[in-house]
């Protein structure tokens, strides 16, 4: 599907909650992006829009998706492209590859081998030390890099990104650190 007519479908939509509103609404198209599933815009107030203070604009919309095949998927006021895909079925977790330095007592058990491994992590730079995150550990090709796949949606969380650092838990008991070196494609879902 081209831009144009995506966005005469995502223009379709916005109009259809302008009229329930009493603001007149927008697309902003200097934000409009291609992924590999269809295409995103977003949209707020006109005035928001035109002035670039989100500010002047609503609490609550967030990405709308027009998939190639023409459907639609609105996504929530904190939700990334991602988390709307993963929501619907559409991709699966966030993948990255990852250094990982192993605690010297399991070091031996997990860097030498081992098809999987399951801990909890959490960030280093977390607001909360209490928040930790499933995640599933593969090996990859060099022996400290290993596939990490986290069994959540990929915006749930500001910290996924390339350089992110990680704390690795079995238990309470830390057992790695790892840092983010390159996120790859998501699990399909």
């Amino acid at each position: 599907m081209d831009i144009i007519e995506a966005r005469r479908l995502a223009q379709r939509i916005v109009d259809a909650h302008e009229a329930s509103a009493d603001v007149s609404l927008a697309i902003a198209d200097a934000a409009t992006q291609r992924i590999e599933q269809g295409w995103v815009f977003y949209w707020n107030t006109a005035e928001a829009v035109a002035s670039g203070n989100a500010i002047l604009g609503l609490v609550g919309q967030g990405p709308l998706i027009i998939l190639d095949d023409g459907s639609a998927l609105e996504g929530g006021s904190a939700e990334q492209p991602d988390d709307v895909l993963y929501r619907f079925g559409l991709i699966g977790r966030p993948v990255f590859e990852a250094r990982v330095e192993w605690s010297s007592w399991k070091g031996s058990r997990h860097s030498g081998g081992g098809a999987e491994y399951r801990a909890k992590a959490r960030f280093e730079d977390a607001q909360s030390q209490d928040q930790t995150y499933p995640v599933v550990l593969t090996r990859a090709s060099e022996q400290s890099v290993w596939r990490i796949a986290f069994e959540m949606s990929p915006g749930a969380h500001p910290h996924f990104r390339t350089g992110a650092r990680l704390v690795l838990f079995e238990g309470v008991r830390e057992v790695a650190r790892a840092e983010l070196t390159r996120k790859q494609p998501p699990d399909r879902a």
